[in-house]
Order: structure tokens, then C-alpha cells, then sequence
């Protein structure tokens, strides 16, 4: 049976022990419960949901208490909001890199003497030749996850 509350919307879904990690978030809620029951020595899971118009930090802070007890139980909860930003690092973004430009390497690496990307030689007289089947777009490198931003992102 699910436990009911927490302060807002929502309710939580218990999983057995060896499913935590599998088990999905739950879906809100419309029902507004600000009781529930937990045993002696027990403990209760709840979540809460963040949303903001406006970048930055929020703070808000949830009460709880026992019912016949005297003393209210602050909880302080902190919500980023952020504009998703990209890593501009050239270690970060591109895979080969080099101080300067050489004369026996060309092509396919960041110079970070000029801060530019060195394509090498253009052959634009040629047909760009058809991939083998099963082999994808022929010329793609792949690249590194370049995101950045002031909180973890899940993957």
C-alpha cells in the first residue's frame, strides 16, 4: 500500500528491497495529504517536485511534527534552475589537440596557439564516396559529452 504525504502533491511508492534502483518515480498526484502513519524506528520516503520561471537558486523551507509533540521539524530544500550551457574547454570538447600548427601533421585537431580547428585539406573536387552497407556515415569522429552546468545531469 502506498504511503501517502508529503508536503504538496504527490505520493510515494514503496519497492522491495532489491528493486529500489529499478523501481520508476512516481507519478504525481492531485490528492493534497499532509498526514501518514510511520511505525516506531521506521522511516518514510517523499519527493519533492522543482519547478522556477527564473534562473538561480531558490530556498524554501517544509515543517514537519509529531502530532502531540511540541517542537516543529524544519527541513530547508534548495532548487537550481539553470539554462542548459555547453563546455567551450578545447580539452573538453574536441578529442585531438595541438599547441601548434605542424608541418608534418595536418588536419582533424584544434591548434590552441590560434584557437581554431584545422580541417586540413579541403578536396571539394571529389565525390564524397559512398559507405560501405552496415558501415554508417564514413568521416565521423566521435565526441565527448561537452555539457556544463552548476548541477549533476543524469545520463
Amino acid at each position: 500500500e502506498p504511503t501517502k504525504g508529503k508536503k504538496g502533491k504527490g505520493k510515494d511508492k514503496e519497492a522491495p528491497a532489491g528493486e529500489a534502483e529499478a523501481a520508476e518515480e512516481p507519478a504525481p498526484s492531485k490528492e493534497r495529504s499532509y498526514r501518514w502513519v510511520v511505525p516506531a524506528n521506521g522511516e518514510t520516503s517523499f519527493y519533492v517536485k522543482f519547478g522556477s520561471d527564473v534562473t538561480g537558486k531558490t530556498l524554501a523551507e517544509m515543517a514537519f511534527e509529531v502530532v502531540g509533540g511540541t517542537r516543529e521539524i524544519p527541513l530547508v530544500c534548495e532548487g537550481i534552475c539553470a539554462v542548459p550551457s555547453i563546455n567551450s574547454d578545447p580539452r573538453n570538447v574536441f578529442m585531438t589537440r595541438s599547441k601548434s600548427k605542424s608541418l608534418t601533421t595536418y588536419g582533424k585537431r584544434y591548434i590552441s596557439s590560434t584557437g581554431f580547428y584545422d580541417f586540413g585539406p579541403l578536396l571539394s573536387y571529389k565525390d564524397k564516396p559512398e559507405p560501405a552497407e552496415g558501415e554508417g556515415e564514413g568521416g565521423a569522429e566521435a565526441a565527448p559529452e561537452a555539457a556544463a552546468g552548476p548541477a549533476a545531469a543524469d545520463k
